[in-house]
């Protein structure tokens, strides 16, 4: 992609003047001319922004440096606890589970024990069935 030479008294911004092969005049503008906007025939110069020297840059800088850091922070924070959690919810379903079988053993236990009361000293112990003593202090029902 070689630039066109402009023509013998062509005006230099015009599209005649400056021209890039195959691609058109107004990409040329765009790449050949720093800062230049291309504005139908002319061509409007933008002035180049300081930012070294500019406060308003540094400012907007600083405050999206603080959010990234603020970002990473709990974004990291909500990784650790998520994963606390889903070390607890593991815990939480081995202990319901367990007491899920510690209560059916005990209903099973309670069953039994109706066909062999000799079971009911220890189950009255644990509190899986209610003592003599509970059932003898009830009024009678008339």
């Amino acid at each position: 992609m070689s630039l066109e030479q402009p023509a013998v008294g062509a005006d230099n911004d015009s599209p005649r003047g400056w021209a890039l092969r195959g691609i058109g005049w107004a990409t040329e503008v765009a790449w050949g001319r720093k800062n230049g906007l291309a504005n139908g025939w002319r061509v409007a110069r933008v002035g180049g922004i300081d930012m070294k020297n500019n406060p308003l840059i540094t400012v907007s800088l600083g405050v999206l440096m603080v959010g990234a850091f603020v970002t990473v922070g709990l974004a990291v924070g909500y990784e650790r606890h998520y994963r606390q959690l889903r070390v607890l919810q593991a815990q939480m379903v081995m202990a319901q589970n367990s007491r899920n079988l510690i209560n059916a053993l005990a209903d099973d236990a309670v069953v039994y024990s109706r066909r062999n009361p000799a079971i009911d000293p220890i189950l009255q112990a644990v509190g899986a069935k209610p003592g003599k003593a509970a059932a003898a202090s009830q009024p009678p029902t008339k």
